[in-house]
C-alpha cells in the first residue's frame, strides 16, 4: 500500500517546501496559475486534502488568483505592455524617418551652430561628390564657389536668424572643381525655448541655366537619355542640334563681359523662338548651346531648324544694335536609340558634326545622321553668307 504521507514529504522534500508555510504555499501555487502550471495545483488538491495548511494555501491562492492576479494586471501588466508598444511604434516610424532621410533624392544636411557638418545623406555626396567622411567636422564652405561675395551670406545669415529659414539658389562648388547652381533651403532646428541647436539643409541641383533660363547640361543629358530610351521603343528620330558662336571671345576681349552676356541672352531667346515647346534648347557652357528635338519627321527637317537658328543669331546684332556681331557654327546629328543608345555618345557625334561645320569656314549647318555617320561618307551642309 502506497504511503501518502512519505510521498508527500518526498515532494516538500525535493522543492524545499515547508508544510507550515501557507503563505509561501500560496505564493506557489499563485505562480503555478501564473506560469500556466495547473498540474502542480492538481497535485497539491489531491494530495493535502486532509491537512488544514493544505486548506489554507488553497484560500489564500485563490485570493492572490481572484484579486492580486487582475491588480497587478491592470496596474502594471497593461501600462507596460502598452508603453512596451508605444515604444516600439516609436522606434518604428523613427527608422522609417532614418530610411526616408538616407534615401530622399535630395541632399540633407545636418550642422551644429558653429556650423559644423554633422550628417550628410547618400544624395548629398552623389550631388556634391564629396564621400561621408571629407566632410563629416568640417564647415560647409568647403562647398563656396566664389560666385557670391561677402553681402550675398551675410544676408542669408541675417534671414536664417531672424526667420528661422532660407530658400533660394545659391553657386556651390563641387569636389571636382565644378560650379554648380544649386536649389537650398536652410531650417534652424530649436529648442522648446526657442534656443537654436541645428541648421538642416536640404539641397537639390538646378537644371537651369541662370543666364538665359535656359535648361543647362545637367537637364540636357536628363532629357536626351529618355528621349532615347523612348526612341529605342518608338523607332522615332531624335535630332541634336550643337551650336557654337563663331567669335564670342572676341566680343568678350573688345566690348567687354556685360556685352557679352546680353548677347548670350539675346541667343537663348531666339533659340526659344525657334523651336517647339517639347524641344529642349539647353546651353551647354560657355559660348556652346544645344537643342534637343524630339520625334522629328525626317533628318530634314532638323536642318531646316537648325538653319533658322542660325538665321536669328545673325539677326541679333542688328536688331540690338550692338557694337559686335556674331555667328554660329552648328551640327545636326539626327539619330535613334537603338543607333546611339548612349546620351554622351550621342552629343559627342553632334559636337564633332559641329567641329566639321567649323572646319568647311564657320556660319554654317553641317548634317549628319546614324545611317551617314562613317568615314567615307560625306555630311551635308548648308553655307550662309555673313
Amino acid at each position: 500500500m502506497i504511503n501518502k504521507t512519505k510521498d508527500r514529504d518526498r515532494f516538500f522534500s525535493i522543492y524545499g517546501l515547508s508544510r507550515t508555510s501557507p503563505l509561501f504555499l500560496s505564493f506557489i501555487i499563485a505562480s503555478g496559475i501564473l506560469a500556466g502550471e495547473y498540474a502542480i495545483m492538481i497535485f497539491l488538491s489531491h494530495h493535502f486534502s486532509q491537512r488544514s495548511n493544505t486548506y489554507v494555501a488553497l484560500v489564500d491562492s485563490l485570493i492572490l488568483s481572484g484579486f492580486v492576479v487582475p491588480l497587478l494586471y491592470y496596474l502594471y501588466y497593461r501600462p507596460t505592455r502598452r508603453l512596451v508598444s508605444s515604444l516600439h511604434q516609436a522606434l518604428q516610424q523613427s527608422q522609417l524617418a532614418r530610411d526616408i532621410v538616407a534615401n530622399t533624392a535630395e541632399g540633407i544636411m545636418i550642422t551644429d551652430t558653429v556650423p559644423h557638418i554633422i550628417y550628410v545623406n547618400d544624395s548629398f555626396c552623389t550631388i556634391t561628390g564629396y564621400p561621408r567622411e571629407e566632410v563629416i567636422g568640417k564647415n560647409p564652405r568647403i562647398l563656396k564657389s566664389g560666385v557670391h561675395d561677402t553681402a550675398f551670406y551675410r544676408d542669408l545669415w541675417t534671414e536664417l536668424t531672424e526667420r528661422g529659414e532660407w530658400r533660394g539658389e545659391i553657386w556651390n562648388r563641387k569636389k571636382n572643381g565644378e560650379i554648380y547652381l544649386e536649389s537650398l533651403s536652410i531650417s534652424a532646428i530649436k529648442k522648446p525655448t526657442g534656443e537654436i541647436t541645428h541648421y538642416a539643409a536640404i539641397l537639390s541641383q538646378s537644371f537651369r541655366d541662370r543666364m538665359t533660363g535656359l535648361a543647362n547640361r545637367h537637364l540636357l543629358l536628363e532629357k536626351l537619355q529618355t528621349a532615347l530610351s523612348l526612341s529605342a521603343r518608338t523607332k522615332r528620330r531624335v535630332g541634336i542640334l550643337f551650336i557654337d558662336l563663331d567669335g564670342f571671345k572676341a566680343v568678350n576681349d573688345t566690348y567687354g563681359h556685360d556685352v557679352g552676356d546680353r548677347l548670350l541672352q539675346s541667343v537663348g531667346i531666339s533659340l526659344k523662338e525657334s523651336v517647339r515647346s517639347s524641344d529642349v534648347p539647353a546651353r551647354f557652357g560657355g559660348d556652346e548651346f544645344v537643342i534637343l528635338l524630339h520625334e522629328i519627321d525626317s533628318p530634314n527637317s532638323a536642318r531646316k531648324v537648325g538653319e533658322q537658328c542660325l538665321k536669328k543669331i545673325q539677326d541679333i546684332s542688328s536688331t540690338r544694335n550692338e557694337w559686335c556681331s556674331v555667328t554660329a557654327s552648328i551640327g545636326v546629328y539626327v539619330t535613334t536609340g537603338r543607333e546611339d543608345p548612349d546620351a554622351i555618345l550621342a552629343l559627342n557625334k553632334a559636337d564633332k558634326t559641329m567641329y566639321e561645320a567649323k572646319k568647311k569656314g564657320k556660319n554654317c549647318v553641317v548634317l549628319r545622321t546614324a545611317i551617314l555617320d562613317t568615314a567615307d561618307q560625306q555630311a551635308k551642309s548648308t553655307k550662309f553668307e555673313e
